[in-house]
């Protein structure tokens, strides 16, 4: 029934827009929040992060439905994407980790929240605020736990401490750092960062009257060290079940269709540079997605393929870029079949082992003209 409403909605779909499309299931979205929610205490608040345009899915339906959800905040890495969200009328608190000073006038338009990782930054932002006579204003640090990318080192607090003590524009809303390897189990360095970050933590609190929140987690550390929840999480990719998981639902599937059927001869070549010369006679299906839509170059030549009605069919030549060629060989295939890219036979992650990358950039490389379709069952 749920497979037969599906395909109709396809077609209708495919009548209207572009060929290839993502189709993102919010219903495997709302399992698999629910499946870390069970990893966690009752009293710990979930930050979701929707960075990247929502990991590629869509940021502004995706900001409206974990707000629907009841997750506690949003998180971006500009100003510019949490700008997006609050136009598309979102009013939950958004989380900034990028926030540059070119931007903290927008930011505090919108009641962005921004992380900051320099007193330098701090105090750019903080005669913002002083220019428009505001109090009180959440910001969150970032600390420095090994991942050595941004935060506050150890031998930084003191002046950080000094500062926002002097400062009544700003409180602390948040502590935070990253773990560098949080889907490696058992991980010596992943309980040195735990540690290090609840020794900076704890100092920073011994000089705040005022509670802040902790964070650490990601995905795979909601998943792996769930002992370090700390006071909030955030949840990313997982919310998408592309980690392999039996506990989780994939939420991202990639398809098209066949655009046109060729007869190829024995020393026939195809696509540019004639990299494949035919051998002997064969049968390709031409299908309209290239490596403007994500579907990399280093594809070519049957390093990747697709799924025309549950069988492989690789990669024929070089990927185009609106354009792929795949051996269909006997299969009885016609303009119009519906081509898996990413689905029940070949998932994100083998799609990404085939790229030679991870399913993070698989899912931020997915162009804005592949259309996105949300269903819910």
């Amino acid at each position: 029934m749920r497979a037969a409403k599906m395909e109709q909605l396809a077609r209708q779909f495919k009548q209207q827009h572009h060929q290839t499309y993502l189709e993102i299931d919010l219903s495997a979205i709302r399992h698999n929040i629910k499946a870390y929610k069970a990893q966690l205490k009752d009293s710990t608040q979930i930050l979701c992060m929707v960075k990247a345009s929502s990991y590629g899915s869509d940021a502004k339906t995706m900001g409206k439905f974990l707000e629907g959800m009841g997750i506690n905040c949003l998180g971006v890495a500009f100003v510019d994407e949490g700008v997006e969200l609050r136009k598309s009328g979102v009013d939950l608190p958004i989380f900034v980790m990028n926030c540059e000073e070119s931007s903290y006038a927008q930011c505090i338009e919108n009641r962005l929240e921004p992380a900051f990782f320099s007193v330098q930054q701090l105090n750019a932002f903080v005669v913002e605020l002083i220019d428009r006579s505001l109090l009180s204003y959440p910001v969150h640090i970032k600390l420095e736990t090994g991942m050595n990318r941004l935060g506050f080192e150890e031998s930084e607090l003191r002046s950080l401490i000094n500062f926002v003590k002097g400062q009544p524009e700003i409180y602390i809303r948040s502590v935070y750092s990253h773990l560098a390897e949080s889907d490696k189990v058992p991980s010596d360095f992943t309980r040195h960062q735990i540690e290090r970050f609840t020794l900076l933590a704890d100092q920073l609190e011994n000089e705040f009257p005022q509670p802040f929140l902790r964070h650490l987690l990601n995905s795979s550390g909601i998943w792996n060290y769930p002992e370090a929840q700390f006071d909030m999480v955030r949840l990313g990719i997982g919310m998408y079940g592309v980690m392999e998981d039996p506990q989780l639902e994939p939420a991202i599937a990639w398809y098209s269709s066949v655009s046109q059927i060729k007869h190829v001869s024995a020393g026939e070549s195809v696509g540019y540079n004639r990299e494949f010369i035919a051998k002997e006679a064969l049968r390709i299906a031409v299908v309209p997605v290239g490596y403007a839509d994500g579907f990399r170059r280093s594809l070519s030549g049957g390093k990747g393929g697709v799924f025309i009605g549950g069988h492989w069919c690789p990669s024929v030549g070089n990927v185009c870029m609106d354009m792929i060629m795949v051996d269909i060989g006997q299969l009885d295939v016609k303009p119009g079949d519906q081509v898996e890219i990413i689905g029940q036979h070949q998932s994100m992650a083998d799609f990404a082992r085939r790229m030679h990358t991870i399913p993070y950039e698989v899912m931020t490389g997915f162009s804005p003209r592949v259309h996105r379709i949300f269903i819910e069952h």
